[in-house]
């Protein structure tokens, strides 16, 4: 397989089950769904996912890049008149970041909290064993994950705030060194697992049924992504 982890974005948890992003047949993914205790797994296009989770995603990411490149731009245009208006914004797009994660956390059902968590231990386990787990295997993996979105959110929030710290030295070049020294090491200690303890200390741990919908649908997309290989 030309990639063999599943990794941020690949999976997308909607209202009812998970929608898993095929890597070679671009445009289709496997759906996996449960209605009234039924578990149905189905190949669809991409097209018929577009939920409001995906549009909010795409905002929310199209926005801190336009974060990065507002203040990347005022520090080496050298604005310092303006530098309040950039720590202001700054200040203001880490407490909406911070708000939109506890808001999403406060919303989620139940059911949903299990599912997630569901999806972090297949993720792990398919990471390690490079293929689908089945229900024995799953249940020696953490839902602890590098990938989670808690983590990615914890990288980016603590990202801003540096940005936010950098603004405070006086020489534009030395901001900019500093900011792209500490993003790599940002990035490595979420790869690393750091940030994996910024979620659920009490999570609200699968089911079998939620494990079962997991391996389902990642063998489905498994299946199809071993059919491209094989031609």
């Amino acid at each position: 397989m030309r990639k063999n982890k599943l990794r941020f974005g690949d999976i997308l948890l909607v209202e009812n089950g998970l929608f898993f992003y095929s890597k070679r047949h671009k445009g289709y993914g496997a759906l996996v769904t449960e209605t009234q205790n039924e578990i149905t797994t189905q190949w669809i296009a991409k097209t018929q996912m577009k939920t409001k989770q995906n549009r909010l995603k795409f905002l929310f990411y199209a926005f801190y890049f336009c974060i990065f490149v507002c203040a990347i731009l005022t520090q080496i245009s050298g604005l310092n008149a303006k530098i309040h208006y950039l720590r202001g914004f700054l200040l203001v797009a880490l407490f909406v970041s911070i708000g939109r994660f506890k808001f999403v956390s406060r919303t989620q059902t139940d059911s949903q909290q299990r599912l997630e968590a569901a999806m972090y231990m297949a993720i792990n386990a398919f990471n390690d064993l490079k293929r689908p787990p089945n229900i024995p295997e799953i249940h020696f993996y953490s839902w602890f994950c590098n990938i989670s979105t808690t983590s990615i959110g914890c990288q980016l929030n603590m990202s801003i705030f540096l940005l936010f710290l950098c603004s405070f030295i006086s020489k534009p070049f030395y901001a900019i060194i500093v900011f792209e020294i500490m993003i790599p090491i940002l990035y490595f200690l979420r790869i690393l697992g750091i940030f994996n303890y910024f979620q659920k200390s009490s999570p609200v741990l699968p089911t079998e049924k939620e494990l079962n919908m997991v391996i389902q649908g990642l063998t489905m997309w498994y299946e199809h992504e071993k059919k491209e290989q094989k031609n």
